[in-house]
């Protein structure tokens, strides 16, 4: 008895891989013969139906680039076409006759990259299933100039000039791979021709911190319930940490005794692996961590990378958070008041900020306490000046360096006292009075 589960992408993504050489097929609760197949490296949405007495099989797509909702329509499309009498593998075979889909190409550009980092594997799948999903059926080599002209200026029209350029980069890539790879007949750079001219340009974010910012920050960081985040936008603040090198930190990484870190070379943004000691505060924080260890993560999560993957919502808090101090309310009850109550102009926003603020914020503050050298490296910034490429900096020159950036941190952090006033005046007649 095949087994039948409601098919949705958190329900499929719990199925484990069966054995090499095994495939096990999960049926559809609500939609008959609508299922998805897994085997020993794939999770793939398929339709079955008996048409004139023999059964077809046609596949939806595989998960991961195709969702559970989508496959279930296109099974529901599929129905509807074998009742037609229309043989949906023959025309997809007459299709391939045509040229490799999308679709296709972005699954063997997959299947070539093992070693693609998760994060880069959902950004690539969000954006092609949120603007190019019409185009995954296509034959790549259907795709003209027009269609890439057409479709850059209709994504940054909806979604912003960088999502526009990062559509077409994606593209661009995986158009090159099935040329190179796949050896389909693509004569030219499709994506260099079309969009040459209209490449939209995008400042670099330079958004920090601001000084003044920093201790509310701080206060709306430990308001936070659960620690491991906590602890990881600390770490992030006094070390400037890539978001990912932190969250992948694992404590074979870590040398307690030797006082240092390490960010190996598989997650460094340059690929070079990068040694940095601990300022008394980050020994701390590492011990802290150390003493409720969950699993060979630094910072632990529920999910199944087993690290922490997700701080959208407690950045989110902090902002609400930071909010409510800078009006002068506690609740959120109080807040909701004061706005409804207040002119716009009259309400202070909250400290709004993205992981790679914390990265810039470091580099500002480093950059006023040790040299251009020193910071290069605390940032694992790859070297282009052939001078700074001869000066050799051992983690052990790097611990003083680290510890001045971090007593300048926390300083930053502290908040401020009020100035005591000092009656002058009265102290003058006390000292006078006694000295008579």
């Amino acid at each position: 008895m095949p087994d039948k589960i409601k098919l949705t992408k958190i329900a499929v993504d719990k199925l484990p891989y069966s054995e090499k050489g095994k495939q096990v097929d999960y049926y559809d609760t609500e939609l008959p013969a609508f299922g998805v197949r897994v085997s020993a490296t794939s999770k793939v949405y398929f339709v079955r139906k008996r048409i004139n007495g023999k059964m077809t099989r046609v596949n939806l797509g595989r998960h991961g680039i195709a969702t559970a909702d989508d496959a279930r329509n296109d099974a529901k499309d599929a129905f509807t076409d074998l009742r037609k009498g229309i043989d949906i593998n023959r025309e997809k075979a007459k299709s391939m006759e045509r040229g490799i889909t999308l679709e296709k190409v972005y699954e063997d550009y997959q299947t070539a990259r093992p070693a693609m980092k998760d994060r880069t594997k959902s950004v690539d799948t969000s954006l092609l299933n949120c603007h190019l999903s019409d185009w995954l059926k296509k034959p790549i080599s259907d795709i003209t100039d027009d269609m890439v002209k057409r479709r850059h200026l209709k994504v940054a029209k909806d979604s912003g000039a960088n999502t526009g350029n990062n559509v077409m980069r994606l593209f661009r890539r995986l158009h090159r791979f099935a040329g190179r790879s796949l050896k389909e007949t693509l004569d030219r750079d499709l994506v260099k021709d079309a969009l040459e001219g209209q490449w939209f340009k995008v400042d670099r974010r330079q958004t920090v911190l601001k000084d003044y910012e920093l201790p509310t920050w701080h206060k709306g960081v430990q308001k936070i319930s659960n620690p491991v985040i906590r602890d990881y936008l600390l770490l992030l603040m006094f070390t400037g940490l890539r978001e990912n090198e932190g969250l992948s930190l694992l404590w074979e990484d870590v040398d307690m005794e030797g006082q240092t870190f390490t960010i190996r070379k598989e997650i460094a943004k340059n690929k070079k692996a990068h040694t940095l000691p601990m300022s008394n505060y980050l020994k701390d924080l590492f011990q802290g961590r150390l003493d409720v260890r969950e699993n060979d993560f630094v910072f632990p999560g529920s999910g199944k990378s087993g690290h922490l993957s997700e701080t959208k919502r407690q950045v989110d808090f902090i902002e609400r958070e930071t909010k409510k101090m800078l009006n002068g309310v506690e609740t959120d009850e109080d807040l909701e008041k004061l706005i409804k109550e207040q002119p716009a102009d009259k309400i202070k926003p909250g400290i709004r900020f993205c992981l790679h603020d914390l990265r810039r914020t470091f580099a500002s503050i480093a950059e006023s306490v040790v040299s251009y050298s020193v910071l290069k490296r605390l940032m694992n910034h790859s070297d282009k000046d052939v001078t700074q490429g001869y000066i050799i900096l051992s983690v052990d020159k790097l611990r003083l360096p680290m510890q001045q950036v971090t007593d300048t941190i926390k300083g930053m952090l502290a908040e401020k006292q009020p100035a005591k006033v000092i009656n002058i005046d009265g102290n003058r007649r006390k000292k006078a009075a006694l000295q008579a």
